[in-house]
């Protein structure tokens, strides 16, 4: 039986250990940001394993004949949906968005090898082809990194305010869509989030990562407008970095919305002290939520703003603005 030259039994080393990496790979923190390169990771690996799958034909440098670019990034990409589907094996999740990404960064691999080599038979056509493919995957696949880079920027620019609006940027920060619909409207003539409350428990709207430090402040301040005409019971909760996900490991405060607009103060003093045999950590605020119960379903609330406010003076009332007239004010202590 021949053997393989030794320089494709390592091309098929390398090409074995890229497809393990998003098989065992896993992340050093768990926020946003680091979720979304560690999905982003997959276009360079994908790249890279395309690379290594045109290499395997022979031929000097990257000159192939055009059907070996299009061999390799069917491979590649066949390969990467292999990986999925064995992600399902060990407990992780398939993911039709990874399979996109490596299926990007095979076709950008290819197209700059395209580039900077020659592909042989149509030249000049194919070189534009692969190369303005290789260009649109980079795009498509950096733009959301870029998208959460300026999130975050503008997340510390606008601080002590966590969430008004104003941007869009603000959403990048939300959770909870799958049993509620979140929406940035114009609202009496200024931004606002509606939070459309669907069929399930506990629906609601997540606010995540916040600046984590709030030992400078003493307020939690939340506006709100109820757009119906009943009451409507809700609940916030703040949780540290260290919350286990039990109800009495962090701070949790039910209250009734009447309809109107609403200015809601909370004590940090109080939110530190709420997690059962520990204080909640102000250094390592990881979010805030609001929520109702499953009744709650097909009724709908208006965030305004989430701020904090009372610099050194816990329990301080905020600054007064020119913001709406709020049918009360209402300093809420656990």
């Amino acid at each position: 039986m021949p053997r393989l030259p030794q320089h494709r039994l390592l091309l098929l080393a390398a090409a074995a250990g890229l497809c393990a990496l998003p098989l065992f790979a896993s992340l050093p923190q768990s926020t946003h940001l680091w979720r979304l390169l560690h999905d982003t990771a997959h276009a360079p690996v994908f790249a890279a394993l395309a690379l290594v799958l045109l290499s395997l034909r022979a031929g000097p440098g990257f000159q192939r004949p055009a059907a070996d670019f299009l061999r390799a990034f069917v491979v590649a990409v066949a390969l990467g949906a292999a990986t999925e589907l064995l992600q399902l094996l060990i407990g992780r999740d398939a993911s039709w968005g990874d399979l996109g990404r490596d299926a990007g960064g095979a076709l950008a691999g290819l197209g700059l090898a395209a580039w900077i080599g020659r592909v042989r038979g149509g030249e000049g056509s194919w070189r534009l082809l692969w190369a303005a493919a290789a260009i649109a995957a980079t795009v498509a696949i950096a733009a959301p990194v870029l998208w959460a880079l300026a999130a975050y920027r503008e997340r510390d620019r606008q601080w002590p305010v966590l969430a008004d609006f104003d941007s869009r940027l603000d959403l990048f920060f939300l959770s909870g869509a799958v049993y509620a619909r979140h929406e940035r409207i114009a609202w009496q003539g200024g931004p606002a989030l509606r939070v459309a409350l669907g069929a399930g428990p506990y629906p609601g709207v997540g606010f995540d990562e916040p600046v984590p430090d709030w030992r400078a402040y003493g307020t939690l301040v939340v506006e709100l407008d109820n757009p119906g005409n009943e009451l409507l019971a809700l609940t916030i909760r703040v949780h540290d970095r260290w919350h286990d996900q039990s109800y009495d490991d962090r701070w949790n405060q039910a209250f009734t919305l009447a309809p109107g607009a609403h200015r809601f103060e909370f004590p940090l003093s109080s939110i530190a002290r709420a997690p059962r045999g520990r204080r909640l950590d102000l250094a390592a605020v990881d979010g805030v939520v609001l929520f109702a119960n499953a009744e709650a379903a097909g009724r709908s609330f208006i965030v305004r703003r989430i701020l904090l406010a009372g610099a050194g003076a816990p329990g301080a009332r905020p600054a007064a603005g020119t913001g709406p007239d709020f049918a009360a004010v209402a300093t809420l202590r656990q």
